[in-house]
């Protein structure tokens, strides 16, 4: 007997129903997007140094200061960012033979059109950051 591990149709999902798990829209010079800038002026309590661009603009509190998105980097001059897992209670029922591996995906995808640098022009970029968690028994969002 084989066990398909993954499928083609609706594994990746937002993390919850909650409004906040959306597709988000940002823009090169967005207020608290602005790259490699401390928006936010706050400082890592340990070393002093800056914080910088250390939210990703998903609508949650990243970093635990109790502000949502109020420092992250925005790339491009069009900037789409989202959060998706594999883990959730509506991929598993959509699909109960699949395996999940409880992984957790960041993407970002961004567009550049025309600038006065050359070879940095007209290019569409994405960027996954997939980390794997412990699954346990109990269910989380």
């Amino acid at each position: 007997m084989s066990i398909r591990r993954v499928s083609y149709f609706r594994e990746w999902r937002p993390p919850t129903l909650d409004p906040e798990d959306q597709i988000y829209r940002a823009y090169d010079g967005i207020i608290n997007g602005t790259r490699f800038v401390n928006d936010d002026g706050d400082n890592d309590p340990f070393t002093g140094d800056p914080k910088i661009d250390e939210d990703f603009l998903d609508g949650r509190d990243n970093d635990g200061d109790g502000r949502i998105d109020e420092d992250y980097g925005a790339l491009g001059q069009q900037m789409y960012s989202f959060v998706m897992r594999d883990d959730t209670r509506e991929a598993d029922q959509h699909d109960v033979q699949r395996e999940a591996r409880a992984a957790r995906s960041r993407m970002r995808a961004c567009a550049r059109g025309p600038t006065r640098s050359r070879g940095f022009q007209d290019f569409n970029v994405v960027e996954y950051q997939i980390t794997q968690r412990l699954r346990s028994h109990a269910r989380q969002p």
